[in-house]
């Protein structure tokens, strides 16, 4: 998985972290 691409997409955008993964099809 990239799960260390949505993690750093995550930190980026903290405030809509989960919405932003379950965009990504996370």
């Amino acid at each position: 998985s990239n799960v260390n691409k949505y993690s750093f997409n995550a930190r980026i955008d903290n405030a809509n972290s989960q919405l932003y993964w379950y965009a990504q099809g996370y």
